[in-house]
């Protein structure tokens, strides 16, 4: 082969590589950009608020609405990316749906039955965290965010999966109700994204697949809503009980965050030092 002809050939690898690596860029920015616009969005409820007045007070037209409106930013880029007749396979939505459904259903089986005895759930509340949570966010944050960017913008795996986890356990984090308890949410849902990532590589890009298994997970945060419920209605119940004994001892004090009587070892609380405690007045004590 003469040099020539090896340098028009070296030449045209070299711009094919590179024209490439330009739509890689050009994929990544369109993502990226309409990933974050939608999240801003969806987050602050920026799409949903004029709508709110219509709405009342259903918490799934809310969150619903709220979805389908700020979701046109990434369909919108999706037919940048693809062609109309080729998006739902880009996603992983034209194939599945029935094995999808089957895997979900027998992997979470036993969550399923356990929820059935313990749960608690309105049915407003079992469609919106079971059902429209685990679709919508699946697919932006597995469809879209790491697909997109892992089979078309050729992210590796991990960037990709990191990027996505990052997103939804930010979305988490308003379930702790301190700093630490914070940090665990975000740490479970991000490994539990990393996850579905990795579940929706090994399916053939079945979406449905992680939709229908992420539609099954909410289930288990009816258990301790349900518990911590029954705490509390027993937690009242034993403060006013308390309150309205007369035969209490005034060494004793009831502590609201408990619902116990513990002995007062070192002072006598009132009224007006601590309203934790309710000090007696019977003069029989």
């Amino acid at each position: 082969m003469s040099f020539p002809c090896f340098f028009a050939i070296f030449v045209t690898v070299k711009s094919k590589q590179m024209a490439g690596n330009d739509c890689c860029i050009k994929r990544s920015a369109i993502i990226l950009g309409a990933f974050m616009l939608f999240f801003v969005l969806w987050y602050f409820n920026i799409a949903v608020r004029p709508f709110e007045g219509c709405i009342g007070s259903s918490q799934t037209l809310h969150y619903t609405l709220n979805y389908l409106l700020a979701g046109l930013i990434p369909s919108g880029a999706l037919f940048l990316l693809h062609a109309r007749r080729d998006i739902a396979s880009s996603m992983g939505l034209s194939h599945g749906f029935g094995t999808g459904l089957l895997f979900a259903v027998t992997a979470t089986l036993p969550m399923i039955a356990g929820y059935a005895v313990i749960g608690e759930l309105s049915a407003d509340e079992a469609f919106t965290w079971i059902f429209i949570a685990g679709m919508f966010e699946e697919l932006v944050y597995r469809g879209f965010v790491f697909g997109q960017l892992f089979r078309y913008a050729r992210w590796g795996f991990l960037p990709a999966a990191l990027l996505a986890a990052l997103a939804f356990g930010s979305l988490h984090l308003y379930q702790g109700h301190d700093p630490v308890s914070a940090l665990t949410a975000f740490g479970v849902t991000a490994l539990g994204s990393i996850f579905f990532s990795w579940l929706y590589v090994e399916w053939n890009y079945n979406l449905w697949s992680v939709i229908w298994m992420h539609s099954d997970e909410p289930t288990l945060d009816s258990v301790p809503r349900k518990y911590e419920r029954r705490r509390r209605r027993h937690r009242g119940q034993r403060v006013a009980a308390l309150h309205h004994n007369s035969g209490n001892r005034p060494d004793c004090c009831i502590q609201e965050e408990t619902g116990t009587t513990l002995p007062n070892t070192d002072q006598y609380i009132n009224y007006q030092q601590d309203t934790r405690c309710v000090k007696s007045t019977s003069p029989y004590s």
